[in-house]
């Protein structure tokens, strides 16, 4: 559903297209709007006027596919499209037009660098890649390059936290964001209802929205 700022309707589409859509991102230059299908696996292309451009993706664990529930996607200023694949153990990345390109996350005795369960995502204009990583109770921070022509290129980061609650750590960290001018990280915390924000260091600042606390 499409509403104002102010959070007036004004449309909707999808229907009879998406299967159970999890999240969505605007595309930076043309607008076009890339949803997550979950439940067919696939990411969904519309363009700003609402109509369907193309789907990607599909159901396995060949390039370009995906298992289990689809959770995490976003588009970095360059237009490379960065997408979740929790029941592969990792991250993938296409093009606009839904080209694979690379992956990172899955990599055998990688350590804290492999994902369990990837779940929501952020890309920073720097090309830092910030993925909620639920079952390692953590957040986890690759640095991603595009030495054209040859493939994406990963370095492994930073592993916050990595420990079950109370805060600073996670029960089931899902969606994330980050504060491109303060470096301010914005964690969801699904199982403990609650929102935890922490510095660009990873230092635990505060928490709030769990039911029946006062906001900190």
């Amino acid at each position: 559903q499409k509403f104002t700022t102010d959070g007036t309707f004004i449309s909707q589409f999808g229907q009879g297209v998406l299967n159970q859509p999890r999240q969505l991102v605007v595309h930076p230059g043309t607008k076009n709007l890339y949803v997550v299908s979950a439940r067919d696996r696939m990411i969904v292309v519309f363009d700003p006027r609402r109509n369907e451009i193309l789907p990607f993706g599909g159901e396995g664990t060949g390039n370009g596919r995906f298992m289990g529930d689809i959770r995490g996607i976003d588009i970095d200023n360059a237009g490379h499209v960065f997408v979740s694949d929790d029941g592969n153990h990792r991250i993938q990345i296409f093009n606009s037009s839904g080209a694979y390109l690379g992956q990172f996350g899955n990599a055998p005795d990688s350590g804290d660098a492999f994902l369990t369960d990837a779940r929501g995502l952020t890309v920073t204009s720097d090309g830092v890649v910030c993925v909620a990583d639920e079952w390692d109770y953590g957040l986890k921070e690759y640095d991603v390059a595009f030495p054209a022509p040859a493939a994406p290129t990963v370095t492994f980061k930073d592993f916050l936290f990595g420990t079950p609650a109370a805060a600073p750590g996670f029960n089931s960290p899902r969606g994330i964001a980050v504060n491109e001018k303060s470096g301010a990280i914005y964690a969801m915390d699904w199982w403990n209802q609650r929102v935890e924000k922490f510095g660009e260091n990873g230092a635990f600042l505060t928490k709030w929205g769990q039911r029946g606390t006062k906001t900190e």
